[in-house]
């Protein structure tokens, strides 16, 4: 048997009615903590409820932009010669028309509100209408309108990349994946099947 341990000593029993050295946990330092972590939490809760007021422009911009696309083609339905832009431009029309009707409730619950004054005038865009207007005099209406419709789509393609990219919602992502395949495909074919 080896009793090497004989020359040291036992550790010495605490005190009865001591506590052993280390934090101690008052009911003030608890408040304390507890106080913070609320104020930590509504925070985080408000800076998410502004996040999502910063996405309601570009929102409003996308509902009056395919409001603007549309009016741009029904002004133009008479005015195209060429058969192939003709037909595209019908295409787009019925898909513009669905899309609007298809993205209406999405937006909304996205918190799109209503659409303000600034942005329907800047979307109106009635220098597209006017060029148009005088393409249609110069006699070059489907090569000019065919290049102002690949412009508005890519605007409209780019917008609607930023807005699936930036919410949160579920419901508008599914929304804008379909129409930006959608819009993606007449883009893709104005630039195939078009020679005006």
């Amino acid at each position: 048997m080896n009793l090497n341990f004989r020359d040291e000593l036992p550790p010495t029993p605490f005190a009865t009615g001591t506590k052993p050295a280390g934090i101690r946990l008052s009911p003030r330092l608890i408040l304390v903590i507890g106080g913070g972590l609320v104020a930590i939490l509504i925070g985080f809760f408000l800076i998410s409820l502004t996040s999502s007021g910063g996405l309601s422009p570009q929102l409003q911009r996308l509902s009056a932009r395919l409001d603007a696309l549309q009016e741009m083609i029904t002004q133009s339905k008479k005015s195209i010669s060429d058969p192939d832009l003709s037909k595209l431009s019908s295409d787009l029309s019925i898909l513009t028309a669905g899309s609007i009707a298809q993205l209406q409730t999405p937006l909304k619950n996205a918190g799109m509100g209503s659409i303000s004054d600034d942005i329907k005038k800047a979307e109106a865009d009635e220098a597209t209408l006017q060029k148009l207007e005088e393409a249609k005099l110069a006699g070059i209406f489907d090569r000019t309108y065919a290049r102002l419709l690949k412009l508005k789509l890519d605007t409209l393609l780019v917008l609607m990349n930023d807005i699936y990219d930036e919410t949160k919602s579920g419901a508008l992502k599914n929304a804008l994946s379909g129409v930006y395949k959608d819009f993606g495909t007449i883009r893709k074919q104005l630039d195939e099947d078009i020679n005006v």
